[in-house]
């Protein structure tokens, strides 16, 4: 599987497990008001520009986000945001140095951490003292990395975080996903199933600064053991 599915598949089973943990309400899809106006219900005007239109082989990636992906297949990287999915915010950040991967969730003020490390996945509750752990076998985050299912489509513009932004877009496992860029910065991305817009990530930060502690695994916590629990 590729690094690009793996770290999709774990936001998305990050946001469900929380969800779960937090006992929250049956997902709707209305828009805060306070996002109204700029995130996930405005028009879906967009202009779009067709980098493949005079080229024989579709590219890896599309010129502005290259660089970006780039950063996200070294072996050492940080990302923090707010992601906006199912009318709830979530804080999230997701780090990876080597195989070590680490994601951290703060929803509705509960703080939840996934490690991934020496073929284990473990989901950490601070406040519950818990620890959800699955084997994963030999999973190799680094390596060479398969984008084949990541597949650019064009570039365009579109309002994202309040301002008319250049993005560019792929389709991944039947989804399109716009990335959103203002020169060298990647801004966010927001994610769609046919023309609606299901979840967006504005991105505060981009780097190489990992925590010291940030792939520890508590110990003295509940530990529950599920065997088929899979990326």
């Amino acid at each position: 599987m590729s690094t690009t599915k793996k770290l999709m598949t774990i936001v998305i089973v990050m946001l469900l497990f929380s969800a779960m943990i937090l006992q929250a309400d049956e997902p709707n899809y209305e828009t805060p008001d306070e996002y109204a106006d700029e995130q996930l219900t405005e028009p879906a005007e967009e202009e779009t520009i067709d980098y493949n239109e005079e080229q024989v082989a579709e590219p890896r990636f599309g010129p502005l986000t290259e660089p970006f992906f780039k950063q996200m297949m070294s072996d050492r990287f940080h990302i923090s945001g707010t992601m906006l999915a199912n009318a709830n915010t979530t804080e999230i950040s997701i780090y990876r140095r080597g195989n070590n991967f680490a994601q951290v969730l703060t929803v509705q003020g509960q703080r939840i951490r996934m490690v991934m490390r020496d073929g284990y996945v473990n989901i950490i509750v601070d406040s519950q003292r818990s620890i959800l752990r699955s084997p994963i076998g030999e999973t190799d985050i680094g390596g060479a990395t398969d984008f084949s299912e990541l597949v650019f489509v064009e570039g365009g513009t579109a309002r994202f975080s309040g301002r008319r932004r250049d993005f560019e877009e792929y389709t991944f496992g039947g989804q399109r996903i716009q990335y959103f860029v203002d020169g060298d910065r990647l801004l966010g991305w927001r994610m769609f199933e046919g023309r609606n817009a299901t979840a967006e990530m504005i991105i505060r930060e981009m780097n190489q600064r990992i925590p010291g502690t940030i792939f520890d695994i508590p110990t003295g916590f509940t530990v529950r053991e599920v065997e088929n629990f899979r990326f």
